[in-house]
């Protein structure tokens, strides 16, 4: 009941910010930062996440990791998420799955829509650590070589940020 719960907690994420996808103008979209996808990643793992940056460091979302193959699941609400144009960090506690109580950084790359039905966007697993980060790490480019098998990943920096 709780997977179902927060599965359609995040659809729902999903679904509210997806008009802001072309909101990088001055004075466009939301005025926080934000990053949203799900799919599956190039490794078999079946994702869906929400981030969203609040003031006062009360960023707040919620992850969920599926690996097919390897028949793991890991999820967590976000402590941080960060922005930088295209790319976004995001860091949450793993609340469910190993090695729980540990904090695990995310990086993602929005490359715009699907082309043709291919995703061209990316998503990277970062470190591990016992305590969250004081700030939330630089995004960074994603290697091509974690383009999403399926999906797709919508970040938006908030001109208000920049």
């Amino acid at each position: 009941m709780t997977r179902a719960i927060s599965m359609a907690a995040i659809a729902a994420l999903m679904v509210l910010p997806t008009t802001a996808h072309a909101s990088h103008g001055p004075n466009a979209g939301p005025k926080h930062d934000f990053a949203v996808g799900g799919g599956i990643s190039g490794i078999n793992t079946h994702f869906g996440f929400a981030a969203q940056s609040r003031p006062n460091r009360t960023d707040f979302g919620h992850v969920v990791f599926k690996n097919q193959t390897a028949g793991t699941e890991t999820s967590g609400h976000v402590v941080c998420v960060r922005t930088d144009d295209n790319r976004a960090s995001f860091v949450f506690e793993i609340e469910q799955g190993m090695p729980q109580g540990m904090f695990r950084t995310i990086f993602v790359e929005d490359n715009g829509p699907p082309v043709d039905g291919e995703p061209v966007d990316a998503v990277v697993g970062g470190p591990i650590a016992a305590s969250p980060p004081d700030e939330c790490p630089e995004p960074m480019d994603v290697p091509p070589a974690r383009t999403l098998a399926e999906g797709n990943i919508l970040v938006h920096d908030s001109p208000a940020d920049a």
